[in-house]
């Protein structure tokens, strides 16, 4: 039912727009710490970037990144066994995640921008019906969620990959040996 929609959304033209919004994200944040001669790499890199391009493609402003991240947490810690009080606070965050991006819809309907909250918010699903607000409110949890944490994860688990592996020293030494196809996957 969501497949048609999802691949609007999520269409070759917006994602290979992504690609110079990402490598300027990234050279961002690089930027804040390179000259430092160590890093957090994971608090610096790996969590940020992720939650900075989820909100610029959701049309968050980057003003609100703390909201997103805490969301994102919350939504992962859901119901997991824990502390009584953290679950309360996680279910807080949630509806206050739920107001917030209700809302986004409700102005992504009245005045369209080129975000995916907006493409949420008016393109139609195979009924040829709008998303209902709870509908889309999962989807977005969805993609926040998934998106920060697999991306994150995927992020760290990388470069320790290239730290642990001997082999990778040559190519630390000299990038231009790295084949050209796992170049471009990287850029």
């Amino acid at each position: 039912m969501y497949r048609n929609l999802v691949n609007k959304v999520f269409s070759n033209k917006r994602i290979e727009g992504m690609r110079g919004d990402i490598q300027a994200i990234a050279d961002q944040l690089i930027s804040e710490w390179i000259d430092d001669g160590e890093v957090d790499l994971l608090n610096r890199l790996c969590v940020p970037l992720p939650i900075y391009v989820i909100a610029d493609q959701l049309g968050v402003p980057r003003s609100e990144l703390t909201l997103l991240k805490k969301w994102s947490d919350a939504s992962t810690q859901a119901g997991r066994l824990g502390d009584e009080d953290q679950q309360i606070q996680n279910a807080k965050d949630i509806v206050e995640f739920q107001h917030y991006f209700a809302d986004l819809i409700d102005r992504m309907r009245d005045h369209p921008e080129d975000n995916i909250i907006s493409d949420l918010a008016n393109n139609t699903i195979d009924e040829g019906r709008l998303l209902t607000k709870p509908e889309a409110l999962g989807m977005i949890q969805q993609i926040l969620v998934a998106g920060n944490e697999t991306s994150t994860n995927a992020i760290a688990g990388g470069v320790v990959l290239l730290i642990q592996n001997p082999r990778n020293s040559k190519l630390r030494a000299n990038p231009d040996l790295i084949p050209p196809r796992l170049r471009r996957s990287c850029d």
